[in-house]
């Protein structure tokens, strides 16, 4: 049977997807345009990618000079190379681990992102850090989730280290992450949404009283820098990055309008700065180095920045160099 039918509705096809590509990959987000809708958007694209793949999957056999559009690159290591580490097991899904060697100097806390922007902290100390890190777990000391398994492993989890910091690592600087959105997000799917039933106040209020209270028992004993949010982009970076090599053949960048960014992290960095304010801490600004000319990089030269949509990998740490160079002390 002939396969021209087959290459003609890929042909139509690949032109459909080109525009959505160039619309949602390529172009700005215009002003006014939410982020969430761009997911949604993505979320379209990439059905339709999946339908036409399978047909040009085959084709391909019977054409083996469309083989090298359809080369994919492959997604980026998540494990830094740039330290070496030692992890330690625990109860509680965790990332507990040292990283570099010698006397610890600083310790980096809070969700998955404390351990995928660690080599940007690592770049500048000759000694060691800890690196306590559980995903998508907000640094509190009480709250609910709707995942309960999540809830309790991560309570667990930040009992044990508040408790340690406590009593442990006396002026050793620690360092706050959070994809602290993620949180806050009150999508359907979410199910790393958390509440407050304990307090009668509206979510922003009960989560900042709730983070400020966190901080403020941690800087009781340590200098404390909390960092603000990594930028999220709309899609993973790497399928993106993808997308547009195997339809136009070339490479674009993919980015974020800073809008959007400031949009989604609005009450989060509100948050920061009161605790930041409340607790003598110092809040640490990645969005000079992450989102120049008003729009944060998932890309930069066809290399992607992100493991994900939104975990750096050593070349986004790379652009954060600098930003964690007066935080250490020499021992």
């Amino acid at each position: 049977m002939s396969s021209w039918p087959h290459v003609i509705g890929a042909i139509i096809a690949s032109f459909a997807l080109g525009t959505l590509s160039f619309y949602l990959v390529e172009s700005k987000v215009k002003k006014g345009t939410s982020a969430t809708r761009t997911v949604i958007k993505f979320a379209s694209l990439t059905v339709a990618v999946v339908a036409v793949s399978a047909t040009t999957s085959s084709l391909v056999k019977q054409h083996p000079d469309w083989r090298p559009a359809l080369v994919e690159l492959g997604q980026p290591e998540y494990t830094s190379k740039l330290y070496p580490q030692e992890c330690y097991p625990n109860a509680y899904a965790a990332a507990d681990c040292k990283l570099g060697t010698g006397d610890v100097s600083v310790i980096l806390y809070g969700d998955s992102h404390a351990q995928s922007t660690a080599a940007a902290v690592q770049m500048h100390n000759p000694q060691a850090a800890l690196s306590w890190s559980r995903g998508g777990c907000p640094t509190l000391a009480h709250f609910a989730m709707h995942d309960k398994a999540v809830e309790s492993q991560c309570r667990g989890f930040n009992q044990e280290k508040l408790q340690q910091l406590k009593t442990a690592y006396a002026g050793v600087p620690v360092v706050l992450f959070s994809r602290a959105a993620l949180y806050a997000d009150s999508g359907r799917e979410n199910s790393y949404r958390i509440s407050f039933p304990e307090r009668q106040t509206a979510f922003a209020e009960a989560y900042t009283e709730e983070y400020v209270s966190t901080v403020c028992s941690i800087a009781e004993n340590h200098p404390v820098y909390i960092v603000k949010p990594i930028p999220e982009m709309p899609f993973s970076v790497y399928k993106g990055l993808n997308l547009n090599q195997r339809w136009f053949r070339q490479t674009t960048d993919i980015s974020l309008p800073l809008q959007a960014y400031e949009k989604r992290n609005r009450i989060a960095i509100a948050t920061i700065e009161a605790a930041a304010s409340r607790c003598n801490a110092t809040v640490i600004d990645p969005i000079p180095y992450l989102c120049p000319n008003g729009n944060c990089m998932g890309s930069m030269d066809g290399v992607p920045l992100y493991f994900d949509d939104n975990h750096l990998v050593d070349a986004g740490n790379q652009q954060l160099k600098g930003l964690f160079k007066d935080l250490i002390k020499p021992i």
